[in-house]
């Protein structure tokens, strides 16, 4: 259990001329013995003290320190590290290394542990939790190998106790090879330094890569984007302006479809207005405000689920084609508009990532601490085409660049 301090040393020292007799009172002894009161009666008062810095002793301190807590939020508070929160029975060091759960890599041996460079000093035991370790890299000062978001990894942790020797001079007590590789199944779990399955968050919205759009005839159009992650998108056209003057016929567009520069609860592009970018694009297949709990889309801000234009995009870069072909109808949502012909529009996406996805489906969490989070998305305009006339053939140009919302 570690050193124990002794409060009192008692001494008694003779010559070595075999009078080793036990006498009653200071006076009958003879002078070449210590002082010392009968056996049984004897009394603090009556011990010769041996010098104050020998009235107290403490035994060694041979046990290996104990690891009462190791605490990391599954999956972590940000995006780009692992955060570590140990406690210890006594004061010591806790040293922890993490390794990619797809790297391969076995059981991490105290010295590749200690390699990493991450610990936290305990400067006193029990209740109070040491500092926080936090890794940003596999090896402290190694920026070649950070830790990347929306992957899992193991994290291993040894330490090692302060204990001192009668001198004061170090004599620590380290853990075994077998209690770091012993799995740790709860925060407070005494036994264990390996942790499992500890999830970094994904806190980055996918980027939306516009590719081109294409008329496929004289009531669809065809956009292809990518996404450097994998992910969802959803896309809706959108009349370019209240009065589109492209088509040899003006088009006015109807009062319950949503324009650009329409007026309040009509205009995608006023940030005070309803309706919001995935209402209006993904409905209540991605609900911004639900995710925040804020309420839910109203039936008036988005497509039913007929007429919501979706595409997966499995892996990142990869073109992925959406057509959209029909104008959601405010008023009647179950009763769409066709496209009208040679009438511009911009096509409005929003996409989000497999994070939220990835993490729910997993079934081999950390049993450390888990918390919630929150679905995160991007939105962008693809840029502006028209649909063609059918049996007449027209060519039309995209706009350079496409929009970003913020």
């Amino acid at each position: 259990q570690g050193g124990r301090l002794i409060e009192h040393v008692f001494c008694h020292a003779t010559d070595d001329d075999g009078n080793e007799v036990w006498y009653t009172t200071a006076t009958d002894h003879p002078s070449n013995m210590n002082t010392f009161a009968k056996k049984v009666a004897a009394a603090f008062s009556q011990a010769t003290p041996v010098g104050a810095p020998y009235t107290k002793a403490v035994t060694l301190d041979e046990t290996a320190p104990v690891v009462t807590s190791l605490v990391i939020a599954d999956p972590t508070a940000a995006n780009n590290q692992i955060v570590v929160t140990p406690k210890m029975n006594e004061p010591g060091t806790v040293y922890c290394r993490a390794t990619r759960k797809d790297s391969g890599e076995g059981d991490l041996l105290i010295n590749r542990i200690l390699s990493a460079n991450y610990a936290s000093v305990c400067a006193t035991g029990g209740s109070v939790a040491c500092p926080d370790i936090t890794m940003t890299t596999i090896e402290n000062g190694n920026t070649l190998e950070p830790i990347q978001e929306a992957t899992q990894y193991h994290v291993y942790c040894w330490a090692k106790d302060s204990a001192v020797d009668t001198g004061g001079l170090p004599r620590p007590n380290y853990q075994l090879q077998s209690t770091v590789n012993t799995l740790r199944t709860a925060a407070t779990f005494t036994t264990g330094g390996h942790i499992k399955n500890i999830w970094v968050k994904d806190s980055t919205p996918p980027q939306m890569i516009y590719v081109s759009s294409e008329a496929l005839s004289e009531s669809t159009i065809e956009i292809t984007l990518q996404l450097n992650e994998p992910g969802t998108i959803w896309c809706q056209p959108v009349f370019k302006s209240k009065v589109p003057s492209t088509s040899t016929a003006v088009v006015q567009p109807p009062a319950d479809v949503i324009v650009i520069g329409g007026g309040t609860n009509r205009d995608i592009t006023d940030p005070g207005s309803t309706p919001y970018y995935q209402c209006f694009t993904a409905y209540t297949d991605f609900d911004p405000n639900a995710a925040t709990g804020g309420g839910s889309c109203a039936s008036s801000q988005g497509p039913p689920v007929a007429n919501r234009f979706k595409v997966s995009a499995h892996e990142p870069y990869r073109n992925v084609d959406i057509t959209v072909n029909k104008l959601h109808n405010v008023a009647t949502p179950a009763s769409p508009y066709d496209l009208f012909r040679e009438v511009n529009y911009n096509i409005y996406c929003f996409a989000v990532d497999d994070w939220k996805i990835t993490f729910d489906a997993n079934t081999e969490g950390s049993a450390i601490v888990t918390t919630a989070d929150a679905l995160l998305a991007s939105k962008t305009t693809t840029g502006e085409s028209s649909c063609v006339d059918a049996g007449t053939a027209k060519t039309f140009t995209t706009v350079s660049g496409s929009g970003s919302g913020a």
